[in-house]
């Protein structure tokens, strides 16, 4: 009997571990669900009327430039999101390669909980002003920007 009660146990914690890796793997989508899609939609095409960007085939390309690679995690939405900043960076991480992949630079680092923790802390209160610069820059440098 003690035999069979230690395999239940085993098989118990084995399960548990799978359960707890299939719902970190999901995490980084439903924190989009919660936090990114009422205003930049299931399938990231924004709202033009509300000034919200198309982040499909855009949003990599912010990657290619140090300031831009910071303002993405400064946006008001991104960096006041209710998370941890693994969480976060978890979702920065995949938005960009759900919604920009095909853009983002070849040498791409992820982001971590680190950087996330310091952009989180330095936060431009104009972050409109340095999107438009920054969209300037990148058109400079041939890459397509949502300016929506």
């Amino acid at each position: 009997m003690p035999k069979s009660k230690t395999l239940a146990f085993l098989l118990g914690l084995v399960l548990t571990s799978f359960a707890v890796l299939s719902q970190s793997k999901q995490k980084p989508e439903i924190n989009y669900l919660q936090f990114c899609q009422g205003c930049h939609r299931a399938d990231g095409s924004g709202s033009r009327s509300n000034d919200v960007p198309d982040l499909r085939g855009s949003v990599g390309n912010f990657l290619y430039l140090k300031e831009g690679r910071d303002f993405l995690v400064q946006v008001a939405g991104v960096a006041q999101a209710p998370i941890s900043d693994v969480e976060l960076a978890e979702l920065m991480n995949w938005t960009l390669y759900k919604f920009g992949a095909s853009e983002m630079p070849d040498l791409f680092v992820p982001y971590d909980a680190e950087e996330v923790r310091k952009l989180r802390i330095n936060r431009p209160t104009n972050t409109s002003i340095i999107r438009n610069n920054l969209v300037q820059k990148l058109m400079k440098m041939n890459k397509e920007i949502s300016t929506e």
